[in-house]
Parts: C-alpha cells; structure tokens; sequence
C-alpha cells in the first residue's frame, strides 16, 4: 500500500493546546529544593511531601532515583507533547514511558536531580507533573469517547478541564487526608463513574420550556481492600452547581477525613462511616456556603473540529488487505456518532510504550486523526478519533 502525497506533509491547521497547564518555575524551585536536601538543609519527611506534591515518587531502592508522573487532563495530549516525553524519556529516564490507568504518563529510574528538567521540558509544552502524586486531587479523569459517544448527552470534557484547571495547584488541594479521585464519563456505559470519590455522569432536564444541562454526581466510590459503590448525590446538579460542588465535598473532607490511618483514609471511609445521610446534608450546606462565597468558570472552550480537518485523507488501495483487517476493525475500532468516522483504540503492552513508538503514535495522529490529537483511556491504551471509515486499512 502507499499513501498518497497528500499523507507526506504535516497538516499546518492542526490545533495546538488551550490550555497551559505547566510552569518554568516550578522547575528552578525543584532543583533548588534538591540543592538544599543533599547539602541536609531540609528533612527527609519535609523533601518527600515537596516531592510527591510536585509528582516524583521516590524509589523504594534508593532516594537518587524517581518515578515522574505527568498529569494529562481528560487524557487529550497533542503531538509536540508526545514527542517531547519521548525526548526526556531518551535523555532522563530508560528510552520508554508508561501509560497508567488514570490517563497519566510515568517516566521510571529518572535521576534526582534530573526531575527538574523534566518538569522544565513539559512546561515547555504545556504539561504538568504536579499534584500527579501525594495527598491531593489526583489527574481529572474523562471517557475517551466523550464528544463522539452516541449514548452521551452531551460532552463532559470542557466541564473535566475547567475542574482541572480550578483545583490545579490551589491550596485546597495542597493536603489532604488521601489522594481524591475525579472521573468525567461521557454515559453510562463508558466510564467510572461510581468508583471515585466524585464520579460525573452528563444529564439533562426540562424545566420553564428549556433544556438545563447537569450532571448526576456520584460521591464515596472506590476500590481497594474494602471496595464501596459511590451514592448519588441528588436528582439533578445543574451545571452552575458542578465546581461549587467539588469545593464543598474537598472541604469536608479535608476536615473531617482520617489522618490517622492510613488504611482508612479515603473519602469512602468517611462517607461509610459516617453515614450517607449525613454526609450529603453536610456537602449540601457547604455548597450553599461556597456557593454564597466564591465565583468560578464551570466549563472551558475546548478545541473544535475545523470543517479544514475533515479533508484530511490517506487513501490507499485496499484489495490486498489481511483477513485479519476485519478482525481488527471488530475489536479495535468504535464508530463515533459523526457519520463516517470512527475511534480507534492502540492496546499497549502493560501500558509500556518506547520512544519511537511515542513519535510514531503522534506522527498517526497528525496523518489519520482530524481533531490532530489523542486520548489516553481507562485501560491503558491510546484513542486515535476522528478517523475516516475510509482511511482505516491505511492505519491499520
């Protein structure tokens, strides 16, 4: 098979990233801090805390080395983003990356004193590894097939980033009693809803002879030695509602959650314990006080698709494809609800991917993906969208 020339070039209409979520400072202070840990200015308790909120957990061998783990909103991660964590995976970890299964992106055995480049380097794309570990909201989960699910209501993915955005290094976020999880889904059927501290599942109401988007909100999941299904919060949150929301059940939870024990300090502990009841009365009433108190944005511009992408095409002779093509089509591909085009999921190696397979997934992105980017999943795995029905046996 070959492609056309029209495959050979770069699309120079593609998308570059909304939002910045990275910082070159934070870069300077990592290395300072560093400075002062080995000439014993600063504690080892004191560093290790510095260290997880700045996502580098340390090694269980020896404190010279760190796992850094990125933090990729929603899971949306660009081309130039893919290929500078195939660059610092060459020059400051093993030449590989490892996708997880809360859409983040780890690099492993990365010297100490080589973790504020890596933090400078994903700045420099607009990425972050902060609050990626330790005791605060963790990455904001969202469906990869949110904005071209048929089932969905509509798409969750500006409200998961403007969640994101607002608890990104904000103090609220800064100790808690555990790590806390947030998960976007785009129905029911896509996501995990149920099994996060705050679970978010789109809905719509009828109300005065117009349509209200919300969402259901489900609180006190998770998994783990003693598993607990999340409750849902009330019949109907309205969009307004959404961050006010989030704020109120952090406050909670950040004074009253177990410090103590760490066996039983998640979020789920404390709704258990305390009673489903009352800890929805409780985030009710706080709500009603950050809602009197605070303003904040509930959802983000998110990037559209260019009527100009969807002329992108690789077409490719087709007669000579595999038996397996069809196969692969089956247990690979999801038609979207845009007519003609499909998600197609990359299942990696327990999550494991190497640097040149980093460049070529965002090199497939560029050729074969009209939105110009990538997803990660739930099941570590990579999400190309938007791909033409025609151009699959060239991807494939």
């Amino acid at each position: 098979m070959s492609k056309t020339s029209s495959s050979q070039s770069k699309p120079d209409n593609l998308p570059k990233p909304k939002i910045n979520w990275g910082k070159l400072e934070e870069a300077e202070k990592f290395a300072e801090t560093v400075k002062l840990y080995r000439q014993g200015k600063i504690n080892h308790d004191d560093f290790r805390r510095f260290r997880l909120q700045h996502g580098a957990y340390g090694s269980r061998m020896t404190d010279n080395y760190s796992m850094v783990r990125i933090k990729i909103p929603a899971g949306e991660i660009y081309p130039e983003q893919l290929e500078k964590i195939a660059q610092l995976s060459e020059t400051c970890s093993i030449g590989s990356a490892h996708v997880s299964t809360r859409q983040n992106i780890q690099l492993h055995w990365v010297i100490l004193e080589d973790v504020s480049e890596i933090i400078r380097g994903l700045a420099e794309v607009g990425l972050t590894s902060r609050e990626a570990c330790g005791n605060t909201v963790r990455n904001v989960m969202c469906s990869p097939l949110a904005g071209v699910c048929h089932d969905e209501i509509f798409d969750p993915t500006p409200y998961a980033l403007a969640v994101a955005k607002f608890l990104l290094r904000n103090p609220l976020n800064q100790a808690l009693p555990r790590k806390f999880k947030i998960n976007f889904t785009c129905c029911e059927k896509h996501g995990m809803a149920r099994i996060a501290d705050i679970g978010l599942i789109p809905q719509t109401i009828e109300k005065d002879g117009k349509t209200h988007q919300g969402f259901k909100i489900f609180l006190g999941g998770g998994l783990g030695a003693q598993s607990f299904v999340a409750h849902q919060l009330e019949e109907f949150t309205p969009e307004e509602d959404l961050v006010y929301t989030a704020i109120a059940v952090l406050r909670i939870f950040d004074r009253m959650g177990n410090r103590e024990n760490m066996a039983r300090n998640r979020m789920r502990y404390l709704v258990n314990e305390m009673g489903w009841e009352k800890f929805k009365t409780l985030v009710l009433k706080e709500r009603a006080i950050v809602r009197a108190t605070q303003s904040v944005i509930v959802k983000l511009e998110i990037d559209k698709i260019p009527d100009a992408l969807h002329k992108i095409t690789v077409s490719s002779e087709t007669s000579s494809l595999p038996p397996s093509f069809s196969r692969w089509v089956k247990n690979n591909t999801v038609k979207q609800k845009q007519n003609g085009y499909s998600s197609v999921f990359l299942t990696l190696e327990s999550g494991d991917v190497t640097a040149n397979q980093l460049r070529a997934i965002a090199q497939i992105a560029r050729e074969f993906s009209a939105e110009g980017r990538v997803r990660n999943g739930f099941t570590q795995d990579i999400i190309f969208r938007w791909v033409k029905d025609d151009d699959l046996p060239e991807l494939y």
